[in-house]
């Protein structure tokens, strides 16, 4: 609501009219922490942060980025130490994810665990930021 300009009073009125238990000091106090929240900063650049962050913390941590061919980012692979160890030590056991809330804030986000024909392999997590295509998959399965 505050997106599209909606007023504190509307805001309070809406979540009385939904059943909910508040005050309007609670809907004063809900504005000021989502405005302080806001970025003006770039996803892009605090996206790439973050991956540079995951690299920075352990050396055998391995993130990818994967553009199409309008130099859009495709997909983002990451594989923390963590996860290759796991795989490593319980390689019998199959991996289907390891996320958090993914489907709360529509992210296509998937875990990928590839073998070889000696029974090597590795755990990577996937995030598909375009649609499920071709491009994506052989992108996910080369990082694997």
């Amino acid at each position: 609501m505050l997106s599209v300009g909606a007023k504190r009073s509307r805001i309070y009125d809406y979540l009385l009219e939904h059943d909910q238990n508040v005050i309007q000091v609670d809907v004063d106090n809900l504005v000021r922490d989502h405005s302080g929240s806001l970025s003006t900063q770039d996803d892009n650049e605090a996206t790439a942060r973050e991956i540079a962050a995951l690299a920075a913390a352990n050396p055998e941590n391995v993130s990818t980025v994967s553009e199409t061919d309008a130099s859009e980012t495709g997909v983002i692979s990451l594989a923390t130490a963590h996860m290759r160890r796991m795989y490593g030590w319980f390689s019998e056991v199959l991996l289907v994810d390891c996320s958090h809330k993914i489907n709360r804030y529509n992210y296509r986000l998937l875990t990928f665990m590839g073998m070889n024909e000696f029974c090597e392999g590795a755990v990577v997590q996937q995030s598909l930021i375009d649609a499920n295509g071709d491009w994506h998959m052989e992108r996910a399965i080369a990082h694997s």
